[in-house]
């Protein structure tokens, strides 16, 4: 798209969600700056539990990413669209940070277990 559209864009945005410009700018650097944080948070529970992606983690994240199910005729293809599409280091890294979701998961403390 070109520059002005992309100003056409935004400017329906910020009409339609009845926000003005500069709160549109601050609520996007709010989430760049939690989503930076919260990938440095993940990159160092990586290397401090030494999660791994394994090659057969790594190719069931990128049949999931295709949508294919087990009797899919065209599944072959549907992967392979996809390997063109992401990188095998960051289908591994996919695969990681799910392993972070699941172990934070795993061993969280609720409010119930808090008060007890």
């Amino acid at each position: 798209t070109t520059k002005e559209s992309k100003k056409d864009n935004l400017s329906r945005y910020v009409i339609k969600n009845k926000t003005s410009l500069d709160d549109f700018k601050k609520n996007a650097e709010d989430y760049a700056r939690k989503s930076f944080l919260q990938e440095l948070v993940i990159d160092k529970i990586i290397e401090l539990e030494k999660i791994e992606a394994s090659d057969k983690e790594i190719e069931a994240e990128y049949k999931k990413i295709a949508g294919v199910k087990d009797q899919d005729k065209d599944a072959d293809k549907k992967i392979a669209q996809v390997k063109k599409q992401y990188r095998i280091n960051q289908v591994a890294y996919q695969v990681k940070a799910n392993k972070v979701i699941e172990l934070l998961k795993a061993n969280a403390i609720t409010k119930t277990q808090k008060s007890e």
